[in-house]
């Protein structure tokens, strides 16, 4: 993290920034979100995205090991919506939210190294939620900008059982 910034303070920031006003751009239109869901839903609605889109991949719940179901951040179904997001074309960006307690180690790392795979191919920024502890925390280090709400909890496992 570089520096916090007041919320609506985000131009006058970037002004500062670099050393002068700049010319901000805003779109005519909005653009429809892209959720995880149309991401699983059959191809023909995922086919309806017609335009350039940056999607919003909620990582929430506690981390799980398991090729189906259940609820949370479950290591299959995660890393293959992951995986989704990585090779489809009209998706340009993406933001992670993560909002998690962590988890098991090794559905962690999957889902990080998914997250690794992505950050090679297409613009990725990490939000932080109310919580980002343990494997949480662990799926957030990627080579990406990490944003953290003022009261994010984060840490790795290490620092609450010492505590």
């Amino acid at each position: 993290m570089d520096q916090l910034v007041p919320y609506g303070a985000m131009k006058e920031t970037i002004d500062n920034l670099v050393s002068g006003p700049t010319k901000w751009k805003t779109p005519k239109t909005t653009k429809k979100s892209v959720s995880i869901f149309d991401l699983f839903s059959p191809a023909s609605s995922r086919d309806s995205i017609k335009d350039n889109t940056i999607a919003v991949l909620h990582l929430s719940g506690g981390i799980t090991d398991g090729k189906s179901g259940g609820s949370g951040i479950v290591s299959g179904p995660t890393v293959k919506a992951i995986d989704l997001v990585r090779t489809n074309k009209r998706i340009k960006a993406v933001v992670v939210r993560i909002n998690s307690p962590g988890g098991s180690a090794t559905a962690s790392e999957a889902v990080r190294q998914a997250l690794v795979k992505l950050t090679k191919e297409k613009p990725v920024v990490v939000s932080m939620g109310e919580m980002a502890a343990s494997g949480g925390y662990w799926v957030r280090c990627i080579d990406a900008p990490v944003y953290a709400e003022r009261g994010t909890i984060t840490g790795s496992i290490g620092v609450f059982a010492m505590k």
